[in-house]
């Protein structure tokens, strides 16, 4: 099962478990705002149908490995990212290179998008 799969089977399982240990049990809303209540019975509606549906999702191997394309669409959809953006080099660059006792820290950067840089250190 790739890295994936797995972390789409766990996000499903988060949002279909009504209680997961130490989340904020669903009570009064933390602020007095009008939509807060509305804002809690939604999401409540929406737990519950996710959480109905649960069980029948993982009825085979086949058949969540079916569903899995349509899962990664809604999750990416979720994120802001559907459609995918086209994919772009992403030159990356050592840019320096630290050693310590027993190991070693690079430094570097790459192109998310042309011309947007992130950095980090591996």
């Amino acid at each position: 099962m790739d890295t994936m799969i797995r972390f789409v089977l766990v996000l499903l399982m988060a949002l279909a478990t009504p209680s997961i240990a130490g989340a904020q049990p669903l009570g009064k809303p933390d602020r007095g705002q009008p939509g807060d209540r509305m804002i809690q019975d939604y999401l409540r509606r929406q737990t519950e149908v996710i959480h109905a549906s649960w069980e029948g999702d993982i009825e085979s191997l086949e058949a969540w490995e079916g569903r899995l394309p349509n899962y990664r669409e809604e999750y990416f959809h979720m994120l802001g990212l559907w459609p995918l953006p086209e994919k772009t080099p992403l030159a990356a660059t050592v840019t320096g290179t630290l050693q310590g006792d027993g190991y070693t820290v690079d430094m570097i950067h790459y192109q998310s998008r042309p011309r947007l840089y992130v950095t980090g250190n591996l």
